[in-house]
């Protein structure tokens, strides 16, 4: 039987001569090429067999996939929960439940005629704010929705919340306080209005005399107004008397309502928290809630016309960008095995030949979802990937068996026996390239199972196990494929017949025949690349990894870049507001920290200086009188001092501004009202409205009395002092223990865009911990992940070139031999990165993989290259003849289109690792194409370093 042509002359030289390798080595090839022929016979003789067992096994893959392999979008899960800084961040994220809201955000800004400005006017405050208002309405009539959050009143709480106001909201509040001393001097409604009058009468006199402030006067007139018409309501029917004069606490502390905003205002907030939860990250649950929000939104959008909203939150943001992953993958792996399929359907010039070899890649993919299933049950962010990546590497091994087997098939002739003998001949050859190269793959790729990333650690297990199950179903289905449908030498077409040629030897030949000038050419680029290796950088921006397009990554975005509010912050958590004020006066001290959230909403900014103004304000009030509930209010009493406002009403009407003049309008109408009122009311009952008037004026009363004690006496602030609606998701409890989530955000220098900057963030992350060294948040998080993330990649890094350098000595026994294989990835890999340092790319969590994937991918071409020098050692150009530079070629290509095919994912991340892949592999075919065959050559003309 004919086991070969010039292949196996070359083969039978490797196998019996020493040229510098030991009796072990010689016998681990007899080894190996033994078992490799015997594997050929297996599948020339009993193809079906084969063939059956290993589709069998593909779709009880597929199905088991189908019903049991789930995603896992909660990013904590990729990291190692034995960590401490985890441990403590999960039990922050998972126990306060403001963690979980969903954040509706309206923008301020309109544009105005379509001319594309952004106008800010108080009239966009306003409508943002009613448009707040009808949202926070519907919303809270979803059945998936619990409670919705968008505004507090400040007289819902303490008195004491009034020091937590700030500028101009402080002052407007303090001046009400200090005008509030005729409600504390008057017992009765007749007593209030006496004393208004004698006020009002001051201030029409002085707004009369020679142009007075007329707004400040509409301004007091509209008090007074206000002032009327609760006294009218509440004389209106008797059970309306005791909240006629609720509305009047607002004049004292400013507005009545606070709306949750960012601090400059231009943002306005709704928090949603969701009626149910199934479990934490449950992505079902919460696109349902999602749904129904986002419904309501679209809605309230078609009835508010101007404004611009948008749905965020940590989970909206994480689920978002989950589902923007896979469309990507699904995307991506449909564009690759399509381009794929084009490149092999020419390179072969067959369809037969490359929809076999796509099969049996479909069988190992089938299976690699199987074992994924089994062995994990998940996929992430992280590995969402892999399909993509085995799109391109599976289709390697294959492409170097068949470059194998097509030139050798005419040697043999038709029948079971050629064909077992041309399959020899191919897996004896090519199959140890193919084998070590598959081992150098899935070596690289399995050392991120050492790392403590459990992410990246997941994403290696699944890529070297999915390497390996391609170079099973390469030497097992591709052959028996072949067997079945390819074995006969007519149906395989002559390599010089073909159109479309992917390698022509002459490419590299003419650079290796003058090797010296090619090295000194390549050393110049590799000196130029040096300098922008140098100026590579990492970043931690995690802004510049989101998707494209996706609504909650942008609003998020946007709080930062519009609100001028950062969304990422440190969290201290503390057992009690002592603790949590003296962390809070320490933080404030730092440069680096800008303002206090969480329950450091409780602690003032100028607390002492906002105690001092109050103290003054205090010693300007008269005291209040005693005995208010005892206090009686007639009928006629109230009467004549509701007509007396009459005369001084009429005669302002001569002397108010023009500015004042519709107020002043509205004021006496309001009189008139009350008097109207008054006199319609049958005697008997009259009096019995009034006493109910009088009795919700004292009871009133008796709460301003203590809201200004509250306000302007000591003590510190307690979240009691708050409304519930802002302490509610920053108070938990676990553990039988109550506990507090203090927020600490950054405050940028000038020249730093994002908190994310390393230059800033490690400084951040220093002074929270020179605090509070447990301090946990998002932005330690991201700081302690990131730094994990890059001692997991440089430790896989260097295991993996390790890894390779072992199993190449293994093969070659020669360490010069093993170093050589890895010439092309090194050069590849310096060039990569000097390309991404001119071009000002930087290194991130998304790309950084590059460092074990392309040592385990890119070695791969290095090892067939060696494999062929040494088993023709004479032929030019040096590793290239013979069909091997055509395979390494084409399988460096359709590993570029499977990594190529990540570039058009929305997902920047994943759009980076598929540039940088790409490029790498590129410059590592450039380097076995030139460099290394001219490497060899020098070699052999200098030392006459010939293989045997």
């Amino acid at each position: 039987m004919r086991l070969g042509g010039e292949g196996l002359d070359a083969l039978s030289r490797e196998r019996l001569g020493a040229g510098g390798r030991g009796y072990t080595s010689r016998v681990l090839d007899r080894w190996r090429h033994e078992l490799l022929g015997r594997w050929s016979r297996v599948v020339a003789y009993h193809p079906w067999r084969v063939l059956l067992i290993s589709l069998l096994l593909a779709a009880l893959g597929v199905v088991y996939a189908a019903t049991n392999l789930g995603f896992q979008s909660n990013r904590n899960d990729l990291i190692s929960p034995e960590m401490d800084w985890n441990q403590r961040f999960i039990a922050w994220q998972s126990h306060f439940p403001g963690n979980a809201d969903l954040l509706v955000v309206i923008d301020t800004h309109r544009d105005r005629g379509g001319r594309g400005e952004e106008v800010y006017a108080a009239a966009d405050v306003a409508g943002a704010r009613r448009l707040a208002d009808a949202m926070g309405a519907r919303l809270g009539a979803l059945e998936t929705v619990e409670r919705v959050s968008w505004k507090v009143g400040v007289e819902e709480g303490s008195g004491r919340a009034v020091r937590l106001l700030d500028g101009a909201e402080f002052d407007e509040a303090a001046a009400g306080l200090a005008q509030a001393g005729p409600v504390l001097a008057s017992a009765t409604v007749a007593e209030l209005l006496d004393a208004a009058l004698a006020e009002a009468g001051r201030a029409l006199r002085s707004g009369a005399a020679g142009g007075g402030d007329g707004v400040a006067v509409a301004e007091q007139l509209g008090a007074l107004t206000a002032m009327f018409e609760a006294i009218d309501s509440g004389l209106a029917s008797e059970g309306a008397a005791g909240d006629a004069f609720a509305g009047l606490s607002a004049a004292m502390v400013g507005e009545a309502e606070r709306y949750f905003e960012t601090p400059n205002g231009r943002l306005v907030f709704l928090r949603v928290t969701p009626a149910k939860r199934t479990g934490f990250g449950d992505e079902v649950w919460l696109a349902e809630v999602v749904s129904d929000v986002r419904s309501v939104m679209a809605e309230m959008a078609a009835e508010h016309a101007g404004f611009e909203m948008g749905l965020t939150g940590i989970d909206v943001v994480e689920t978002d960008e989950t589902a923007a992953a896979e469309r990507d993958s699904t995307r991506a792996s449909i564009v690759a095995a399509v381009l794929i399929a084009t490149v092999l359907v020419l390179a072969f010039w067959s369809f037969r030949t490359p929809a076999l070899l796509l099969v049996a890649l479909g069988v190992a993919m089938a299976w690699s979802f199987g074992y994924l299933t089994l062995a994990i049950g998940h996929l992430q962010v992280i590995s969402v990937v892999f399909a993509v990546i085995l799109l391109g590497l599976g289709v390697d091994f294959g492409i170097h068996l068949l470059s194998r087997f097509e030139r050798v098939r005419h040697d043999h002739p038709d029948g079971p026996m050629g064909f077992a003998a041309t399959l020899r001949d191919t897996l004896e050859v090519a199959g140890p390239g193919v084998v070590t190269g598959a081992l150098t793959t899935a070596a690289a790729m399995s050392t991120t199972v050492l790392t403590e990333f459990r992410g990246v650690a997941e994403m290696g297990h699944i890529a070297a196990v999915g390497v390996l199950l391609c170079l099973l179903s390469m030497l097992t289905v591709l052959p028996a494929l072949l067997r079945l449908l390819r074995h006969a030498t007519g149906k395989v077409k002559p390599m010089g017949d073909r159109k479309v040629h992917v390698y022509a030897e002459g490419w590299s030949r003419a650079a290796s025949s003058r090797p010296w000038l090619t090295l000194s050419l390549v050393a110049g680029v590799l000196l130029v690349a040096g300098f922008g290796v140098g100026q590579v950088r990492y970043s931690f921006d995690l802004n510049a990894l989101m998707p494209r397009g996706v609504d909650s990554v942008e609003w998020a975005q946007r709080i930062e870049r519009d609100g001028a509010q950062s969304i990422y912050f440190g969290v201290s958590v503390v057992g009690s507001m002592e603790e949590a004020r003296e962390l809070g006066r320490r933080y404030m001290a730092l440069e680096t920290v800008e303002r206090l959230g969480g329950v450091g909403l409780a602690i003032p900014r100028e607390g002492e200086a906002k105690a001092e103004r109050l103290a003054e304000v205090a010693a300007g009030l008269p005291s209040a009188a005693e005995g208010v509930a005892d206090s009686a209010l007639s009928a006629d009493a109230l009467r004549a001092s509701v007509a007396r406002w009459g005369p001084l009403l009429a005669l302002a009407e001569f002397g108010v501004p023009a500015e004042g003049r519709a107020a002043l309008g509205e004021a006496r109408a309001a009189v008139g009202g009350v008097l109207a009122r008054l006199s319609a009311l049958p005697e008997a009952e009259r009096g019995v409205r009034v006493a109910a008037l009088q009795a919700g004026y004292a009871a009133w009363r008796a709460g301003v009395v203590e809201l200004i004690e509250e306000a302007t006496g000591g003590g510190a602030i307690e979240l009691a002092d708050l409304p519930e609606a802002i302490t509610r998701p920053y108070v938990a409890t676990w553990d039988g223990r109550t506990r507090l989530a203090l927020e600490v955000y950054p405050r940028l220098p000038a020249g730093v865009a994002t908190p994310l900057d390393p230059a800033f963030l490690d400084r951040f992350v220093e002074d929270l911990r020179a605090v509070d060294p447990e301090a946990t948040g998002v932005i330690v998080q991201i700081y302690e992940s990131n730094a994990l993330i890059v001692r997991s990649y440089v430790l896989a890094g260097v295991l993996a070139l390790a890894a390779v350098a072992v199993i190449l000595w293994i093969d070659f026994r020669r360490l010069d031999d093993a170093l050589l294989c890895m010439v092309p990835t090194l050069v590849g890999f310096w060039l990569t990165f000097g390309v991404m340092g001119w071009i000002g790319d930087p290194i991130d969590p998304a790309n950084i993989i590059v460092l074990p994937l392309l040592f385990g991918i890119g070695v791969d071409a290095g090892v067939h290259l060696m494999h062929r020098y040494r088993q023709e050692p004479t032929a030019r150009p040096l590793g290239l003849a013979s069909g091997t530079g055509k395979g390494i070629a084409l399988t460096s290509y359709t590993t570029i289109i499977g990594f190529g095919a990540l570039m058009t994912a929305s997902h920047r991340g994943i759009a980076g690792l598929g540039f940088v892949m790409s490029l790498g592999i590129l410059l590592t075919l450039g380097a076995c194409c030139y460099v290394l065959p001219a490497i060899l050559e020098v070699r052999q003309r200098r030392l006459g370093d010939v293989p045997a």
